[in-house]
This record gives C-alpha cells, structure tokens and sequence, in this order.
C-alpha cells in the first residue's frame, strides 16, 4: 500500500474496503474499537464491504462547536447509579444536546463528500454504527451498548445518523455499563461507522470458539435469512451450527423455525413474515460451513485471540461486517479435566499408602480461591510460623516444625483446604493425639475443636518419659489462656490498637511511586510483617475468646434443653451486641442513601472493604465505589427499617432473654449452671463483635499492602497479572520479565480452570476419582443444615453469586449463597432468610442475620439443591429447608 500516509483531503476520515488507499497508522483513539478492526482486515485482506470511518476528531469538533462540552460533564457528574430512572433522565438531556445542535458546515460537507465517493463505489445504502475509543477491549465487550443505523439513504439521514450516534455515547445502558467497569468519562469520544450495506439472502454471527462450553477447537454459527438484525434483536430463532474449527465438519446441527426475517425497505429495515419453505430450511449448506469456519479461522488467526464476527452472504459470497474479541469466555473443558486430573495425581502421591483427609477451611468464605501472590501471603500467615500461629503460641501451644514450615493448610483445585493430621499438630509438637478420620469424614465441624483421638502406637518409650512433662505444658496452657481471656479486650483497644491505626494512617500517605523497585520491595515485606506478623494474631484473639465463650455457653444449654430450644436461647442472649462493625457498616450505608451522611465520609471509614476482602487482588472502596453506589438503591426503599432500629429491638430481646434466664434454667433444674452460663454469655457479649471488629482493622493495614503490589504492577505494566507471580518471585521479575510472562499466563489459565471444578466440604483419597465433580443431588424436597439464626420464613430463592451482580432483586426473596462477607449485608435487608453453603453459628452470614431477625441455616451444596426462584420454606430452629415449588435452576 506503499509508505504510511493520510488523506489530506478528508482529515476526519479514515476509509477501509477494497480500495482504501489510506495507510496512516491505525489509531483507537481516532477510530474506536469497531473501526480499527475494519481497517484492520482490509490491511489483511478480509472480504469486508467498503465503507469509512468518521475519526473520534470530528466528535470533539462537534461539541467544542456547539460548546456542549461542559454541559455534557455537569450532567454525566450529577448521575446518582443507584438511581435508575435518574440514570435515563440524566442520559436523555444528554443526548438532546446532539440531536438539537447542528454540525459545523465544513465537517459536514467532509462527511458528505466521503459518501459521495463511497456510492460511486456501488450504492447508496450504508449502515451507521458507533465505534466507541473504549469498546471491545480485552475485558469489556461493549456489544450493544450504543446504537447502530441500517439501511440509511441520502445526505440529510446520513447527517442525522451520524448525530444520533454520537449522542449514542451517551445512552442509559452505555453510561450504566462504562460506570460498571470503571471506564472514565475523561477524553471520552466516538467514532463512527459508515459502511456499505450488503444487500443479504443470509446473515448471522461466528464465534472462533464454543461461547458456553468454552471449547477452543469449536466453531459456533447462528445464521437466519435476511438481515443479522434479526438475530441481534433476538426477534428470530436463528439455526445453530457447531463446527470442527481444524475441519469445519459439522459437529452438531440444529435448524429452527424461522418466522421472520429483516428485510431492507426503500428507507430502513422491516420484519416480514416469512411464508415459504424457508420457514423450516437450512441456511448455510456444508460447502458454506466450510467456507465459513475457514474464513473464521484465519480471522482467530490474525487477531491472535477469538473473535466474534458478524457476516452477511450475498450472491454466494460472504462478506464480514465486524470482528472483535471474544469476552467472559467459559475455560476450555480439556484445560479444566486436565487440572482435574493433575491434582488427582498429586493428591494420590501424598496419600501414598494412607488415608488422607482434605476439609474445607472457613477461610474459603472470604477467599474462595486465592491468587499465587495472595496465597502465598496468607498461607505464610496461617501457619505455625506467621501471626495465627503466633496466636497459638502466646497462648504456651508448640506448633510442630512442619506445620511452622508448610502450615496445616493446601490449595486443592484452587480451594483453601485444612490437613486434619497436620491441624493436630498446631497444639502440641508431639502429642500422640489426631483427628478421627472417619468421624471428621461424615462431621466437618468436628475440625473446629481440638484433636481428641490418642494413638497409642506413637506412645513410645519416650513419650511415656515426657508425659509428666506434657500434663505441666497442658496446665500450664490452660492457666495462661484464662489470663489472657480476662485481659485480652482491654490489652488491645489500648495497647495493640492505636498504635497500629497510626501505623496504617501513616502508610496511606506514604508515596510508593518515589521508591526504588528493591526499596518498594523492602517497604512490602515491611507492611506484611506489622499487619499479618504482628497485628493479625492480635486482631484474632478477643474473638477467638469470645467464640470459646459461645461454645461453651450452647453447650451447657444444649446439654440441659435440647439442641433446639438450647440454641435458640444461646443465639438470643448473643444477638444485639454492641461494636459490631457489620451493623455500623449497614448503619452508615443507610445514613448515606438517605442524604444523612456523604459518600466521601463513607469511604473515608469504609474504603478499604472489598467483596471477597482477603483476596489482595481485589480493588477496595476506594478504589473502585461502583459496587457502593449500586447496592445504595436498597435503602432507597422507604419500606426499609433502618439498621440501628433493628439493632434496638435485638438488644431488648436480648435483655429480655438475659432477665428471664434464672427462670428458665429452674424449670429444667439447671439454676446451679447459672454462674457459669453468665459467666459464658458476658464474654462472649463482650468479645463476640472483635470476630468482626478485629477483621475490619486488619483489612485496614491488608489495604496498605495491596498498594504496595499495585503498585509493583503499575511500574511493571502487569496491573491484575502481577497477583499471579509468586512472592519470591518479586525480586527477580524485574531483571527477566520474559522467562515469568508465560508463567503467569499458564497461573491464569490453571487458576480459572480450577474455579470450573465443584469441590466438596471434605476430600477423601479414598474417593480422589470423584474430585472436582458434581455431586448428585437427591431430588428430595426436604434438605437438612445446621441452623445459625432462629425463625421460619418462605420466600423465593434467589441463588446470588457476587453481590455486585444483584442489584436486580426483588424483595421478600430467600438469599441462597455460597458465603457472605461485610460487602453482602446489603442483601439481607429484603431477605426473608439466608441459606448458606459455608460458614457456623459465628459466621459472617450468620450474625447478619440474627442482627435482621431472619432464619439462617447452613447447608452444603446448597447452589446445587435449591433453583432460583423456586419457593422454599427455611425452618432456622431445626436447620430443615423445604422445596414448596421447584423452578429453573440458575446456571
């Protein structure tokens, strides 16, 4: 095409087909994501109909004419997200600003001079699509999200086209969805689209891969007769055609009845009946199949990358309208049996001869699988040697050598997972004591409590010479732990506390960016050291304590009542605690939403929260407040108590309760517990809130650290993927960047792969050829859990796994989740009960909705049992969910 240059006679145009002779460098920001790819495969040869593509200069020339520039900010600023009526107001005086004012007379006569020449070229009807400077980027298909024109004819439509897709920009749905990703309005623009329309007796859309199975050597085709619009609209059941990408042999075939078509009009498009045997034929024969999964694959190709590509035939030739990236594609199912397998393999060689149990660790409710970077971190963290080991032995336990080396937990399929052998090991070095495998394989919770199985056969000589020795550590143990529960809440609000938050206040201001790389690698190690070493111990033990307290408290109450009314009096007399942050957290979402307090001030107390907090790769608050401003819309709802109304009223059952204990423990002749039970419930009152408290300061230094990785990030152009080295490996990345990139691509791969496989609460190596695989699930009506909140309620279930994805609830719906974490409480205001997959009586779920006055019950595979919308009855008294009436399951 000879040495790069522009056409100076259409400075704001960019023309592509056939004969474009235009060979400036291609630019996103003049051309947006849809023009670069068709300048793109006309550089390559691609059969794309000719067209041109009005440069993003010609938008701003637009506003800057019509001085609309700062019209547009002032709106776009005042948009509240959680309002959605607000949004389409505000997006509609928007638009009115481009549809109202004229274009500059020399930019239309450039635009209609490039028409011109395009209908010399064979015709006068175009298609008008915008093509955003953010559009189709590797993580955000922008498909839908501003307007396409077809079938425009003359000068005066072409004009009018072109303004409204301008002002397309700034529709509902794409203001909605560029504040969903975090794309700013800064230097926003947009190009547009002009291209030759195909006079089509077929259209449709191929993906270069299997978008639902995520199969990489499978080729999909919708195709119906007429125009794609049909399709796009979803107005016409198209066929669907999967293919061999290799071969282009047809895989599967399914024909459709295909009522309608969208046909071209004189000025426009219209759907028509369709009458004859078209109706129920075939579009695309095998010759076409072929023909098209070739062209598709040269695209795949030459992208480097799947792509959806829309194509249009005409007169036995076909034609490719657009391409762009394949988004939020499903991980290859080969890749996902293959990580399946290799840790079958792995966990066989560990068992080796033995048995070997694998149970689910509640830190998978707020890390449900964590990145290298992230794993290496935390796990260093919960061993014998980080800061909950530390924990442990402050309290005058010996963790053995390997649970201070290797820790008691191992990712499994990318799941945090406790080793009961090396768990029994976190108390005393060597104490002949462990986990009953067989009993911990039907009863995961008996993890919760110390190992109570004696091995006799490790009883040697030696040990019988050290028992006396182990009975003092033993004493001495438990005379430390009662010391310490006594002292333990005044000892860290005044002397671990304050100087940690002046700590965290001081390295929010510090300027990461003026460090060195070893100086900035230093400052991490730093900052791991004082939150995860230091402080993180400290931040567990009030609510280790006040967890001790609740135990012992349900049990002398179970013991004496029964399971039900037992637990039903210990979960009142712990409801309706003060300085719980979850409460506070809720309180000052309520405040804001109801003008009562700022937004600013909000994330000033709260920004460093997060859905899923303990994974570092997480943005916090106040990173990114879209999360925020969405789940805002529920307190919106003038039906809506506010949280320290609910609080009050659990505070008087709670008394209530406390008053008429004595009562109660005399009509089961329990009155001599009384001591002891007041005793039990007065800590755990006391020290129960730190649980959550005691989270809320340590994600408070945790943030502190996610910068200094971010920031690793930014200098090393990693962004997220530097989450996916490993942590020794920071020091080397920078002098062989090459050799780590691969590895982190195949981390990535691994790692969504493994998020694919269903796991279980417990792993047996018994039965390793069922990894990963779903359970079958009973088709009983009747499930039974643990329950963690009295009550009973029926409401439709609503299966939720982000909460960033549920602003579209109703209300009086039953929340069916996997965990919960500070970033859900939101939910649970319309909830009229919670079911979960994880999590025990002092669980974050759990506490929520106790503080709600809804029933709670744990329930394993619960997202498997129940289907969405189906009506369920949760009985919170004896942990029994009932299916009332089955619907879809959500996928």
């Amino acid at each position: 095409m000879g040495e790069a240059k522009r056409d100076t006679a259409f400075p704001d145009i960019r023309f592509f087909g056939p004969d474009a002779a235009d060979s400036a460098p291609i630019e996103i920001g003049r051309l947006g994501g849809k023009g670069i790819n068709l300048c793109k495969m006309t550089i390559a040869k691609f059969p794309v109909p000719p067209g041109f593509v009005v440069t993003t200069s010609a938008y701003h020339q637009f506003v800057e004419a019509n001085k609309i520039g700062d019209k547009i900010k002032k709106l776009a600023e005042s948009i509240n997200y959680s309002d959605v009526r607000g949004v389409d107001t505000t997006a509609a005086k928007i638009r009115a600003l481009f549809t109202d004012s004229p274009v500059p007379k020399a930019l239309s006569e450039e635009i209609i001079q490039a028409y011109r020449r395009l209908k010399s070229s064979g015709g006068d009807r175009v298609a008008v699509r915008s093509s955003a400077t953010a559009e189709d980027l590797a993580e955000a298909s922008f498909a839908g999200q501003q307007d396409t024109y077809l079938n425009i004819r003359g000068e005066e439509a072409l004009m009018k086209s072109v303004r409204s897709c301008w002002g397309s920009l700034w529709t509902a749905r794409a203001v909605a969805y560029r504040a969903k990703q975090g794309i700013s309005m800064e230097g926003l623009g947009l190009a547009v689209v002009v291209q030759q329309m195909v006079i089509a007796d077929a259209a449709g859309v191929m993906f270069t891969v299997n978008p639902v199975t995520g199969a990489r050597d499978e080729v999909v085709i919708n195709a119906a007769w007429g125009l794609g619009e049909s399709i796009v609209s979803g107005h016409v059941t198209p066929d669907t055609i999967v293919a061999d990408k290799a071969t282009g042999k047809i895989r599967d075939l399914q024909v459709s009845e295909k009522s309608v078509m969208t046909a071209m009009t004189e000025n426009g498009t219209e759907e028509i009946e369709i009458t004859d045997n078209r109706r129920n034929t075939r579009v695309l024969e095998d010759k076409d199949v072929l023909r098209l999964v070739e062209i598709g694959r040269l695209v795949e190709n030459y992208y480097g990358a799947p792509q959806d590509t829309e194509w249009a035939i005409a007169g036995g030739k076909f034609y490719l309208l657009q391409a762009r990236p394949v988004t939020s594609l499903p991980e290859d199912p080969k890749e996902v049996e293959k990580v399946r397998q290799d840790e079958i393999d792995r966990l066989y060689k560990i068992a080796g001869n033995k048995r070997c149990l694998w149970v689910l660790h509640n830190l998978s409710e707020t890390l449900p699988t964590p990145t290298p970077l992230t794993w290496d971190i935390v796990g260093e963290f919960m061993s014998g040697r980080g800061g909950f080991g530390k924990m442990y032995r402050d309290f005058g336990y010996t963790p053995s050598k390997q649970v201070c080396e290797e820790g008691f937990l191992d990712l499994v399929c990318g799941r945090i997972y406790a080793d009961p052998q090396r768990a029994a090991n976190l108390f005393f070095d060597s104490m002949p004591l462990s986990y009953d495998l067989d009993a911990v394989a039907k009863d995961p919770k008996l993890m919760d409590a110390a190992p109570g199985k004696f091995e006799p056969e490790r009883a040697d000589g030696k040990f019988l010479m050290a028992l006396p020795g182990f009975v003092r550590q033993m004493m001495r143990c438990s005379k430390m732990m009662k010391l310490a529960r006594k002292t333990v809440v005044e000892r860290f609000e005044k002397n671990i506390l304050p100087p940690y938050l002046a700590w965290v206040q001081e390295k929010r201001k510090q300027e990461l960016e003026s460090l060195s790389t070893a100086q900035l690698l230093a400052e991490l190690d730093a900052r791991i050291d004082r939150v995860l070493g230091e402080f993180g111990g400290e931040s567990l033990k009030p609510g280790f304590f006040g967890g001790m307290a609740e135990a012992g408290l349900t049990g002398m109450l179970t013991q004496l009542m029964g399971q039900e009314l037992g637990t039903q009096v210990s979960l009142t007399l712990t409801q309706g605690l003060e300085g719980d942050t979850t409460m506070q957290q809720a309180g000052a979402m309520f405040d804001v939403a109801r003008g009562n307090m700022k937004l600013a001030d909000f994330i000033d107390q709260y920004g460093h929260r997060a859905v899923e907090e303990m994974e570092l790769s997480r943005p916090r608050w106040r990173e990114d407040k879209t999360y925020v401003t969405q789940i805002l819309n529920v307190y919106l709802d003038e039906t809506v108590k506010a949280p320290h109304e609910m609080h009050k009223t659990n505070v008087e059952k709670r008394k209530e309760m406390e008053a008429k204990l004595p009562e109660l423990l005399k009509q089961w002749g329990g009155s001599s517990l009384l001591e002891d039970l007041t005793t039990d419930f007065k800590d755990a009152q006391m020290m129960l809130p730190y649980r959550e408290s005691g989270k809320h300061y340590l994600m408070m230094g945790y943030e502190t650290i996610r910068l200094a990785i971010v920031e690793l990030g930014r200098r090393w152009k990693l962004d997220r993927d530097v989450f996916f080295l490993q942590r020794s490996e920071l020091k080397e990345y920078e002098a062989k960047p090459d050799t780590f990139k691969p590895l982190i691509a195949s981390r990535k791969t691994r790692w969504n792969a493994a998020k694919k496989l269903d796991m279980y609460d417990v792993v047996d190596s018994l039965k390793l050829d069922k990894l990963g695989l779903p359970e079958e699930i009973s088709s009983a009506g009747e499930f039974k859990g643990d329950p963690v909140a009295s009550g009973l309620a029926t409401g439709t279930a609503q299966l939720v796994k982000d909460p960033s994805e549920a602003a579209g609830l109703c209300t009086d719906y039953v929340l069916v989740c996997r965990s919960t974490d500070p970033a859900w409480t939101a939910l649970f205001v319309h909830a009229k009960a919670l079911v979960v997959e994880k999590g025990g009586v002092l669980s974050h779920g759990a506490i929520v909705a106790r503080d709600y006055g809804i029933p709670a019950v744990v329930c394993p595979n619960a997202m498997q049992k129940i289907q969405h919308n189906s009506l369920i009855r949760v009985d919170g008294n004896r942990g029994i969910i009932t299916i009332m009436d089955k619907a879809e399951k959500k996928t």
